[in-house]
């Protein structure tokens, strides 16, 4: 407090930064890598590039007494150790770390990284021809890394679900080609995407009839490999499957992951209106791999919903359902309203306590409401907030899936539900609103349900570092449920 009453903000005076939206501890990167015996001194500082992407980079002093190592190694290291994100971009090797009179180190002597460490793959390819230069323009915008081969990893250059909406309509911007987001699943490198719009561009019939059949399939291969039974995944609102992929990494390699996107994601199929018809398009997907039970399935939002329709007509087609995870899915009558007058006196409450900021937050999700219709208020299910890259199509499908919500009548199913819950209580933007602990479930399912609750919002358990505690215990469940149904079916 100074004299006057006022609060002076000073920030952070601890080591402590964010990046990409996650609260880092530099001492944790920095205890991790002195643990290395190459290594005799390590600090880990955060940079900012004219992007204004910001990254970390480690300055390390090597032991003289120890074989000598490149960044790649330190890298491998610490990737088996510490989430993803907490990985730095760059590492500078130093003869000793510059010091101040004090004796301490000045971290303003630092060096500058070069650009170019921030490449992580050891063997670096150039764009061979017009194609890939153009796509690695694209590539190193949406990064903010420079300079990227064509054969670097979109997710080891920090790329996300956020960075691939964008990067996937700078695509279609610049190429006029409209992929599928899942492709980076399989093809996460400028190469592998060049094939594809080389095989566009050369106007190759078979070629190019066989990818438009196969370009945009519902039953996408997140993690194929393994030796258990697949576990298949239903998105949100939004449709796309993208968000399962650090999932996917965190089950480990012995667990399959599918996931089932809409059909009329691509703009070219007609979009499903009724969750009945979803569920029976899924089903029929999934037996391409599985002809048979116990199957188990997990719906994030309103992927739960369809999820559960699904488990109910597996069951009346006479198939056992070894598990039906709901991933923060909550039915309509889950939310528990106040009524209008006790709302209205919240409102005031918040206006009178908030002041100005509150009556843009309400005043912004008005203007949403209004410029996207009905579909405003679910915008955010696709993991993107203003300002966002969502294309008409995608709107179409958030549309159709409000419409099937809507108008689908829940019946009692004969099994249990295990729910994964946030204690997220902003779900929507209205004031006055409660949840139901079981999200509405209980009434529904005969053998109870199983809640497990799960750190991060309802936006964000996804992402990491949540998502690895999300991880853990939907591998517990699973192992649960293996047990349960006492065999394993291996996907085809």
């Amino acid at each position: 407090y100074l004299p006057d009453g006022n609060i002076e903000f000073l920030g952070r005076i601890d080591d402590q930064v964010k990046i990409r939206g996650f609260r880092i501890e530099l001492g944790e990167i920095e205890a991790i890598l002195s643990q290395h015996p190459a290594l005799q001194q390590a600090l880990v500082m955060p940079t900012e590039e004219v992007s204004g992407h910001k990254r970390l980079v480690a300055y390390v002093v090597a032991n003289p007494n120890q074989m000598p190592l490149n960044q790649n190694e330190l890298r491998q290291f610490l990737q088996t150790q510490l989430p993803e994100y907490m990985v730095p971009t760059a590492f500078v090797f130093l003869k000793n770390l510059p010091l101040n009179p004090n004796g301490k180190v000045d971290r303003r002597l630092l060096p500058a990284p070069d650009i170019s460490s921030f490449n992580s793959s050891s063997k670096f390819v150039v764009p061979r021809d017009h194609l890939e230069g153009k796509l690695v323009q694209i590539w190193e915008k949406v990064l903010g890394v420079q300079p990227i081969g064509i054969k670097d990893n979109f997710f080891d250059l920090g790329g996300d679900s956020l960075l691939a909406i964008e990067l996937f309509a700078q695509i279609q911007n610049q190429f006029s080609k409209k992929l599928p987001i899942t492709t980076l699943l399989k093809s996460g490198t400028v190469e592998a995407l060049a094939d594809i719009l080389h095989a566009e561009q050369e106007k190759q019939v078979a070629h190019h009839q066989q990818y438009l059949e196969t370009a945009w399939p519902s039953l996408v291969e997140i993690q194929p490999n393994g030796s258990k039974s697949p576990l298949f995944c239903l998105p949100g609102i939004g449709g796309e499957v993208f968000g399962y992929y650090r999932l996917a990494q965190r089950l480990g390699s012995n667990q399959p992951i599918y996931g089932l996107q809409p059909q009329g994601l691509d703009g070219k199929q007609p979009l499903y209106t009724r969750v009945e018809d979803m569920a029976a398009h899924f089903i029929r997907e999934i037996q391409i791999i599985q002809p048979h039970g116990p199957y188990y399935l997990a719906g994030y939002s309103f992927g739960g919903i369809v999820a559960f329709e699904m488990a109910q007509q597996l069951q009346r087609l006479g198939e056992k359902v070894g598990m039906l995870a709901m991933l923060d899915a909550c039915t309509p009558d889950a939310c528990i309203q106040a009524p209008p007058s006790k709302r209205v006196l919240l409102h005031l409450q918040n206006l009178l306590q908030q002041g100005l900021p509150y009556f843009r937050y309400r005043l912004a999700g008005w203007l949403k409401r209004r410029k996207y219709g009905s579909s405003g208020q679910y915008l955010g299910f696709l993991g993107v907030q203003e300002p966002f890259v969502v294309d008409e199509q995608h709107l179409e499908v958030i549309k159709a899936n409000i419409l099937a919500a809507s108008t689908y009548t829940f019946q009692a199913y004969s099994g249990r539900i295990t729910l994964l819950r946030t204690d997220d209580d902003c779900r929507t933007e209205a004031v006055g609103e409660q949840y139901d602990p079981q999200f509405g479930w209980g009434s529904l399912a005969s053998d109870g349900v199983d809640i497990h609750h799960i750190p991060g919002s309802h936006l964000a358990f996804l992402l990491e570092p949540n998502v690895q505690v999300v991880a853990e215990k939907l591998k517990d469940c699973l192992e649960k449920a293996f047990e349960v149904s006492g065999l394993m079916i291996t996907s085809k």
